[in-house]
């Protein structure tokens, strides 16, 4: 016997009373109670006010050999009471047996009765431990409270779950089977692995649903993780603990998985439900709680029991008194067992929530409708433990960005929960029953990762969705970092990058990827037989992978893209309204504007729809729409495009859709065969309204499921593995509501099965053709349907422009600049005022100037062939700037341009050229009026001094001032006026007529205006008032042109000039009408005028000009029909064959030759040999005329200059023609003569 020191202590108290109680322990008991008690038992007395002496007595039973004994001092002390903590049943029975022989109460402690050995209730014995057959009896009325039937049991060895597992299937065995039975053994070591694979291979297969656990708490905490990996955790499942396994399970479970991540947490978490007692707690946190409240209810019994015995003192506790003083009170039933009243918990967050409590006598559960019981896979709905549940989780837009409901979000909701409905209904999955979570995904990525982790307890087998490509990778990176990520298939994510498989391993699609979009319109370009096209796209990744396909098609195809591939892609970006931003409509402009360069009529749009009004809108400025152009790309017409114009061009709408209307585009198929009709039709009966395309391939999605888990479960395969999942939905075959569902292998694509190409006609987009790749005809027209083109035109257009227009734009986009009109008319006023001008005031210098007839034979000069040649030579010239028609652009263009100077023309050069040759014409100019100065300032005299200058002078007042300024004077003046010739505009620029590449008034443009105009100030003026003196200083010239004449065709191609450039490029009938008028009137003046004083120049000068007004106004006619008619030209051989044939004819009869050939035979001197003998034969011509004093300015080598008129202000004299001399002759000129 041992006695701890205070027993002495209560000896004090033996003074004043004699009652007596017993503590009894063994080697069984622990030794933490031990301690606890040696360390407590006075607080416990001096706390619950006792007056009680306790002995306390440690038996050795091993000792004994089952001679039991009650131990001799309890004996002699006359205890009433012993508390049985010796934790051995036959001990303790042995006892049960004694108390009515020795008298006294006997109460055990720390255990509860054990029906395994076959203990049963003694009269005298106080059983205050939990008894777990009235907690089986809980657990078998909260089964039966659900109906639940599908039952497996787990349970470990120790006593209490021993006991409380065979009363429990006792009870269950005459109503339910158990599907599967659980022992745990206390001596193996467990782990999450362990646990899972024995779960997955008994538990689960064996088609248990409802999870009844008998565990130590640290066990159940591991075994909720374990279900969570062997998908046992999610909805369908109901997991149930024991008092016992409940106890702080949240808190164990959660500080024992640290090492997890939290979003891993599934039924771990939250789901399980369990009982527990009132004070278990508290008897947890406080383990001799039980010893206080007996030893106060002992201290009141043997103070209130008059003859405390056995019997009395049972009766008392059995009263089962209120003790106020005792945080729990401590009750009997009739047969001495403790009463416990049982409440149902909820495990949330890993916090324990009361949701119900046991009526011991209706054995019903009574559930709290405040706090709802959630159940695992976080639903609230009482897990059917008769049908196995699948979760699937649906990803999509409930909200958009704002906040608002999606109404396509809405709609993908719809088709998925019809295709659900009716897999359930059809019992597809038979046994199994689908069952959905919706997700909203808000559409933003960076919740991706948090949404996967907070559904990631669900058990889910595979996600659908989610709608969004940006989204599908960011939902795919998230779900890659658990260690079996389940398949992820969306029905709208169809940007090429997901295609690889290696990147996206548990990823596919149900939508077709958007490089199948590339094709199909590859092909429609290729059908339509156009070569040339332009490409633009949307810098993005949906814009970036169909172009990337489209230049692979079409490379196949043999069609061209020509604009440049820097001008090709367009960068999105918006502000913060949603709307474009000024960068990405910079960029629009400029890609359009090299479409514009390249005057391109098939446009290719591939890309994102958002940016569609924009481009349509700016092509509209750009002029890029009608009969002429033809819009074609991929599902750029959709939706999308309609909101943008409703939110952002509603004041361009109009302009866009004539951009628009006649474009195509491509729209996914509507549904297929019987499949799709069963579709349309169950979906407009379930919801009343239409379905989208998007709600149509949610729904294959669902059957896709579906059918892939079927036969995975009639094969035996396992369908909770993702991989395994995975590799079976790749495998699928089979055919959905949109069409052949099966996919290309080594990717995560859908195999391609066509597109409906779409028109957009009077705003609206109407499918026309549907594409399938499958049919040997691909493209098949939809009945009752019409292709409107562009413009409304009832066919296509072709590729190409039928007239080559070598210009940044195409021809239809130049008109007439009234600015640009109204400079070019003012400049040629301006110009036409001063040449009257000075021909005036040059006039009056010369109209004395008489000139004598030829009428005898005289020695023709190489300058009478000249003066000859001079009427063919302008005849030309006038043929350039007189109106004109087609079929005479080769024949007879091309020879007067030659006497236009202008080169660039014969020889179909670049527009760029007109600027060299411009500068050159301008170099001339400037080299002209230079000459003339220093002949006027008489500074060529001193320049003679030098070598070589003497005769490189010679040459040039001989041949160059006299053909520049006079021969040379229309062509020259022409092309200096072309550069301020900008009277058309196009794209909202003028341009230069002569050059369309060049833009008016700009910086490049300026340098050449300022060249051109000092040009045309220097040369003009002096050219246009000097032309009479040429001739005038010509010796041995006979041919001779009346000065009224000259000047007045000085005025008449300045008038010419400006008519032709102001009225040409407006209107070339205005332009006809003009230009003959006045020609035909100089025509007729010159015949009355005969300028020429030789009858067969003024007959041939004569014809020509008739020539030229004929081809005028036959030209001027032909602008009423077709210009390009071959029987203009016919028109206008016949007619001048006619006029030469009569020139002739005339010339013959009545125009005898009398420029005769000299008797000598001509010299073969070179012209620089004749220039050494000018000197002589000009004085000798010189003393034939007589010439003003005031005109006469002889140097010390008595050479005279007649250019000096222009100096000298004198007025010319009259001159008598030259006598005939043999030094006249072609091949003598006078040295220091002026020649023309």
């Amino acid at each position: 016997m041992k006695t701890l020191s205070i027993l002495l202590s209560t000896v004090i108290y033996i003074v004043i009373s004699d009652n007596f109680i017993g503590l009894l322990t063994s080697e069984y008991t622990s030794d933490i109670f031990k301690q606890q008690i040696e360390a407590n038992l006075q607080g416990i007395l001096l706390s619950s006010k006792s007056t009680l002496s306790i002995y306390w007595v440690e038996v050795n039973l091993s000792n004994m050999n089952n001679n039991w004994i009650i131990p001799k001092s309890f004996l002699d002390n006359n205890i009433k009471i012993i508390l049985d903590v010796s934790l051995y049943p036959s001990y303790s029975q042995y006892l049960a047996s004694q108390t009515s022989i020795d008298n006294f109460l006997h109460i055990v402690l720390e255990r509860p009765i054990n029906s395994l050995i076959g203990e049963v209730p003694s009269p005298n014995t106080i059983y205050a431990y939990q008894n777990y057959i009235p907690e089986a009896k809980a657990l078998y009325d909260l089964i039966m409270n659900f109906n639940w039937e599908n039952l497996a049991l787990i349970y470990d060895q120790q006593l209490n779950n021993l006991q409380m597992a065979k009363e429990f299937k006792k009870l269950v065995e005459n109503t339910i089977k158990l599907k599967d039975e659980l022992i745990l053994d206390n001596d193996d070591v467990f782990s999450y692995t362990t646990l899972s694979h024995r779960l997955e291979s008994t538990t689960r297969d064996s088609g248990a649903r409802i999870i009844v656990v008998m565990v130590n708490p640290v066990l159940a905490g591991m075994l909720l993780r374990a279900a969570d990996e062997s998908v046992m955790g999610g909805a369908g499942y109901a997991w149930i603990f024991s008092s016992g396994s409940m106890l702080n399970i949240g808190e164990i479970a959660k500080n024992s998985h640290a090492d997890i991540p939290p979003e891993k947490y599934g039924i771990l978490k939250t789901g399980a439900i369990g009982l527990m007692t009132p004070d278990q707690v508290y008897l947890d946190s406080e383990p001799l709680g039980t010893l206080q409240a007996l030893i106060t209810i002992s201290n009141q019994a043997l103070l209130s029991v008059t003859e405390p015995n056995s019997l009395t003192l049972y009766d008392y506790f059995l009263s089962n008194y209120e003790f106020p003083s005792l945080p729990y009170q401590l009750h009997f039933d009739e047969t001495g067992i403790k009463k416990v009243d049982y409440f149902l918990y909820n495990l949330k967050n890993f916090y324990a929530n009361k949701v119900g409590k046991w009526d011991s006598k209706k054995n019903i559960f009574v559930l709290d409708q405040e706090n709802i019981i959630t159940w695992p896979g976080l639903s609230t709905d009482v897990p059917d433990d008769k049908v196995p549940i699948m979760k699937i989780c649906l990803l999509y837009p409930q909200t958009d960005a704002q906040g608002k409901i999606d109404p396509e979000g809405e709609l993908v909701k719809k088709g998925f929960m019809l295709a659900i409905n009716q897999i359930n209904t059809q019992k597809l999955l038979g046994d199994y029953r689908v069952d959905v979570t919706y997700k909203d995904t808000l559409l933003s990525n960076s919740l991706a990762s948090v949404t996967i982790k907070s559904l990631a307890s669900f058990n889910i087998l595979a996600y659908v969705g989610p709608y969004g490509s940006d989204l599908a990778k960011s939902y795919a990176r998230a779900l890659s970092a658990y260690e079996d990520p389940k398949p992820l298939i969306s029905y709208q994510a169809s940007e090429s990058l997901l295609s690889d498989s290696t990147i996206y391993s548990r990823f596919l699609r149900t939508v077709q990827p958007d490089g199948l979009q590339a094709v199909a319109v590859a092909m429609q370009i290729n059908v339509q037989n156009w070569k040339r096209i332009g490409v633009i796209y949307s810098d993005d990744t949906t814009g970036q992978g169909i172009y990337t396909s489209f230049q692979s098609n079409v490379k196949t195809l043999d069609i061209i893209i020509e604009n440049p591939e820097t001008f090709r892609s367009i960068f999105i970006n918006t502000n913060e309204d949603g709307s474009l931003s000024s960068s990405t409509k910079s960029r629009i402009d400029d890609v359009l504007s090299e479409i514009v360069k390249k005057q391109l009529k098939i446009i290719v749009y591939l890309g994102n729809s958002t940016i569609s009004a924009e481009i349509a809108k700016q092509a509209h400025k750009k002029e890029l729409y009608g009969n002429d152009y033809s819009w074609i790309g991929s599902m750029w017409l959709d939706s999308t495009l309609q909101k943008t114009i409703e939110q952002y061009y509603k004041n361009d709408e109009e302009n866009i859709y004539k951009v628009l209307n006649g474009a195509f585009g491509l729209a996914y198929r509507s549904p297929q065969g019987d499949e799709g009709k069963i579709f349309e039709s169950n979906f407009k009966e379930a919801y009343s309204e239409s379905y989208s395309i998007f709600s149509l391939l949610a729904y294959d999605t669902a059957y896709l499921l579906a059918n892939t888990i079927s036969g995975m479960i009639s094969k035996g395969e396992d369908f909770t593995s993702g991989k395994e999942l995975m590799d079976s939905l790749r495998a699928a075959d089979f055919v959905g509501a949109s069409g052949k569902i099966k996919f290309s292998e080594g990717t995560n694509d859908r195999s391609a099965y066509g597109y409906a190409i779409g028109n957009m006609q009077n705003k609206k987009f109407i499918n026309i053709q549907v594409y399938d790749p499958l049919d040997p005809n691909m493209f098949t027209n939809v009945s009752n349907t019409s292709i409107i083109w562009g413009g409304e035109a009832s066919k296509s257009p072709s590729d190409s422009w039928s007239v080559n227009y070598d210009c940044p734009f195409a021809q239809h986009m130049s008109r007439v600049s009234g600015q640009g009109v109204a400079i070019v008319i003012s400049i040629g006023a301006f110009l036409v005022i001063i040449t009257l001008g000075l021909s005036y005031y040059s006039y009056k210098k010369w109209r004395q100037v008489e000139m004598m007839e030829i009428r005898e034979p005289v020695v023709r000069n190489w300058k009478d062939t000249m003066a000859e040649v001079q009427i063919g030579v302008e005849f030309f010239q006038f043929i350039a700037i007189a109106p004109t028609f087609t079929s005479l652009k080769i024949v007879i263009e091309a020879a007067s341009n030659i006497f236009m100077l202008d080169i660039m023309k014969v020889a179909q050069s670049s527009k760029a050229d007109y600027w060299v040759l411009l500068s050159a014409v301008c170099a001339l100019c400037y080299a002209w009026f230079i000459l003339v100065i220093l002949i006027m300032t008489n500074a060529e005299t001193w320049l003679q001094k030098l070598p070589m200058c003497q005769r490189l002078l010679s040459m040039m007042n001989t041949l160059f001032l006299p053909f520049y300024g006079n021969t040379m004077f229309l062509p020259s003046l022409a092309l200096l006026l072309d550069v301020f010739v900008c009277d058309h505009t196009a794209q909202g620029r003028e341009y230069v007529w002569r050059d369309c590449y060049m833009q008016c008034w700009g910086d490049k443009h300026s340098p050449y205006i300022a060249m051109s105009a000092i040009a045309i100030i220097t040369y003009e003026p002096v050219a246009a008032f000097s032309r009479p003196l040429w001739q005038q200083a010509k010796t041995g010239l006979n041919i001779k042109i009346k000065p009224f004449f000259l000047l007045l065709k000085t005025c008449m191609q300045i008038l010419l000039i400006a008519v032709g450039k102001s009225l040409q490029g407006i209107s070339p009938l205005a332009h006809g009408i003009v230009f003959s008028i006045l020609f035909t009137s100089f025509t007729i003046f010159t015949y009355k005028l005969r300028p020429f004083n030789y009858g067969r120049c003024n007959l041939w000068e004569f014809s020509s000009l008739v020539a030229v007004s004929y081809m005028s106004i036959l030209a001027t006619l032909s602008y009423s029909g077709n210009s390009s008619h071959i029987g203009w030209f016919v028109a206008l051989i016949v007619g001048w064959a006619l006029l030469g044939a009569g020139t002739i004819f005339f010339q013959r009869k009545y125009f005898p030759n009398l420029l005769v050939a000299p008797a000598e035979a001509k010299s073969k001197r070179k012209v620089y040999n004749m220039l050494e003998a000018q000197d002589v034969s000009q004085n000798e011509d010189l003393s034939k005329q007589e010439i003003p004093s005031q005109s006469l300015n002889q140097d010390s080598n008595n050479k005279q200059n007649l250019v000096l008129e222009i100096r000298s202000k004198s007025n010319p004299v009259s001159e008598e023609h030259p006598k005939s001399s043999e030094s006249d002759s072609d091949d003598e000129v006078d040295e220091g003569a002026i020649p023309i």
